[in-house]
């Protein structure tokens, strides 16, 4: 991962591939935002917001760089302590064959 960097922007993340100026962009949502007919279309086109804004005026001081849906890190199943309850954990859940650079997050039972 040398030439790879990831970030948190907000509560959203990118990566960047240092040596073509590419940054592949992510949204974090709550899983109740994958299963809610009206909420899921948003985060998506968010998410597109996000990456045609990087591509119309830059990205971190960066005036030529080229942002994409993020695909190459996927956190499925990943989790880490709840920061509430310590006998919960927080779960990361993706779906990338269907929705790519969506990160879905929610609590569950260590």
């Amino acid at each position: 991962m040398s030439n790879r960097s990831i970030s948190l922007l907000d509560v959203d993340v990118s990566t960047k591939y240092t040596k073509s100026h590419k940054y592949e962009i992510y949204e974090l949502k709550p899983i109740t935002w994958y299963t809610n007919a009206k909420l899921n279309p948003s985060g998506r086109k968010q998410l597109k917001g996000y990456i045609d804004g990087i591509n119309t005026n830059g990205f971190r001081g960066e005036d030529e760089v080229k942002a994409v849906v993020g695909k190459s890190w996927n956190p499925n199943n990943m989790a880490i302590p709840s920061p509430i309850n310590s006998r919960k954990e927080i779960a990361f859940y993706t779906y990338y064959g269907t929705q790519p650079g969506m990160i879905y997050y929610g609590e569950r039972e260590e």
